[in-house]
């Protein structure tokens, strides 16, 4: 009976013995963390990760946990900090509904991920929903692949990102700003609608940028990282090269797709950046192929291209790379120079929220009814339509009707920095000049008509013109209340200004008619040359033998025919 007892008390020795050299073998190794999620509550009032009571249940996150922050209870726009050294996550999730656009900002010490960053925030205004711009503003290191999903302006001064090798996929369905890179992991971009600003030199990242959606906003050279890593577009992506003066881009693109490339003046903020004055020239000094027909510059852009020039090896692959209609710049291919085509568009149907944008090159009539109108660089908009705003910028013309013509804007109407308003005058009588009726009386707050200082009046005489002493030329006709002045001058023509077309004499006002409308008043007269007689005067001035012959032949035949008479 003792045997059995022997051999039990030896495994059991066994045992014991496994599980001290297990826990020998085994000492020091954290086993993996079940992914926990860590709701933010801020109820300590101290903003710190580190703060237990910050944290719904009490507890602050560790390693491979994902963080969530609602902004649905906020009251105002928070920031916090990660306190918490080598802090490595599985996740930051910003989510809720907001009637403002509060937002938290994250700050502290570096992160690691291991997982993605998504960001479903948003806030109402107006019945429309966008999203809610969260930032997350601490060094970033991947460990994993990871994807960033709508993460707002995700830009500080300072902060990196650093892709360690991993692929960084970002996506979006608004304006998001992407730090410094570093590392040689790819940028892939993505997301309907989505727009990407890389804000700041990236001289240490050597990854490859893929645009395969979106819009990416590069704001100065070497935003695009190191030259080394290339460039490409695909699919409906597309890229901005922004440039404060003439700049070069030595990094290799790869272009394809439905999308565009484009340079334009201005310095990147965020996503779109702040437009600049002036024509410059982007020069890609790298290798250019093209791997599919694609086109330079975004004719629904409003600041106008810039130009760009292919000095590095292009290959074209037999495809074609135009420039693309309404786009002001020119780009200079090894093969030559490329610019838009001359384009004409007419609208006579009605139309009230759908928006146009005149383009270089492009001459639009409106005689129907339309949006918003923006003419650009050297565009034309004419006709005797409606429009509900119309925006006249650098190098664009308005030029109401058809020679001439009124033109309807019921709200605003912008005449921009080096705009010009072509008026012609035949008669003083309605619709015997050119004018442009602006607003109506129920807007009586801000001035609904507004002259930039550089913008110019261009008069011109239409023929058969005859104009009276006296005559008055309402050429814009401000049917706000007269409390509501025009706001500015044109620059070649202060109030009171006295200039002279064809010999007439005119002066100007903007404080004519009821007070606040622009009226041209005639200060002498004038009317058309008398078209000259293109009969028998002309050729007497040029022959009068033949004259002579002929009068003579008119007598003979007279003679024959009284002969004639006569005789019967």
């Amino acid at each position: 009976m003792r045997r059995p007892i022997v051999r039990l008390k030896r495994l059991g020795g066994v045992f014991v013995f496994a599980v001290a050299m297990m826990a020998t073998q085994f000492s020091g190794v954290q086993f993996a963390h079940a992914a926990t999620t860590d709701t933010w509550t801020g109820t300590a009032g101290d903003g710190k990760f580190s703060t237990a009571t910050n944290w719904q249940g009490g507890v602050a996150p560790v390693n491979g946990d994902v963080l969530a922050f609602d902004d649905t209870s906020l009251t105002a726009s928070a920031t916090i900090n990660n306190d918490i050294t080598g802090l490595s996550l599985a996740g930051i999730n910003f989510s809720g509904t907001n009637t403002n656009a509060y937002s938290y900002t994250i700050t502290g010490n570096t992160v690691t991920l291991t997982g993605s960053i998504i960001n479903t925030a948003s806030f109402t205004s107006s019945g429309k929903t966008y999203a809610i711009s969260n930032t997350i503003g601490t060094n970033l290191v991947l460990a994993a692949n990871i994807s960033s999903q709508d993460v707002g302006y995700a830009y500080n001064t300072g902060q990196t990102i650093d892709t360690a090798g991993y692929a960084l996929s970002a996506s979006a369905s608004g304006c998001s700003s992407l730090p410094q890179l570093v590392g040689g992991g790819s940028l892939d971009i993505s997301g309907t609608n989505a727009s990407f600003g890389l804000s700041q030199p990236s001289p240490s990242f050597s990854g490859a940028i893929n645009i395969s959606s979106g819009v990416v906003y590069a704001s100065q050279p070497g935003a695009l990282g190191d030259a080394s890593g290339t460039t490409t577009i695909t699919g409906t992506g597309s890229l901005n090269l922004h440039e404060t003066a003439n700049s070069s881009w030595a990094e290799p693109f790869n272009l394809g797709g439905s999308g565009y490339i484009v340079a334009e003046s201005g310095t990147s903020n965020g996503c779109m950046g702040v437009p600049g004055s002036g024509t410059d020239t982007a020069t890609l000094t790298g290798p250019v192929a093209l791997q599919s027909d694609f086109k330079y510059g975004s004719a629904t852009g409003m600041w106008g291209a810039d130009n760009m020039n292919i000095t590095g090896t292009y290959t074209s692959n037999s495809h074609t790379f135009t420039v693309d209609n309404g786009v002001a710049g020119t780009l200079t291919l090894p093969t030559g120079a490329v610019q838009a085509p001359v384009t004409t568009n007419k609208y006579s149907d009605s139309q009230p929220t759908v928006d146009i944008t005149v383009g270089h090159n492009d001459t639009t009539t409106l005689d129907g009814e339309r949006g918003r109108v923006d003419v650009a660089d050297g565009g034309i908009l004419m006709g005797d339509g409606t429009a509900a705003n119309a925006y006249i910028y650098n190098g664009g013309i308005i030029a109401p009707g058809h020679s001439p013509g009124k033109l309807t804007v019921t709200q605003t109407l912008y005449l921009g920095a080096g705009s010009t308003y072509q008026a012609q005058l035949q008669t003083a009588t309605a619709g015997g000049y050119d004018q442009i009726q602006v607003s109506d009386p129920s807007r009586t707050t801000g001035n609904d008509v507004q002259i930039d200082p550089t913008a110019v009046l261009d008069v011109s005489l239409y023929p058969g013109y005859n104009i009276k002493k006296g005559d008055q030329f309402t050429i814009i006709n401000n049917l706000q209340p007269s409390t509501q002045k025009v706001q500015g001058t044109f620059a070649n023509l202060s109030e009171g200004t006295q200039f002279t077309v064809g010999g007439i004499t005119f002066s100007i006002s903007y404080v004519g008619g009821d007070g606040n409308d622009v009226v041209l008043t005639s200060l002498s007269a004038g009317a058309a040359p008398v078209i000259p007689n293109t009969g028998a005067e002309p050729l007497k001035l040029a022959n009068p033998v033949v004259l002579i012959g002929l009068g003579i032949m008119a007598a003979g035949i007279l003679l024959t025919l009284a002969r004639r008479r006569f005789n019967n």
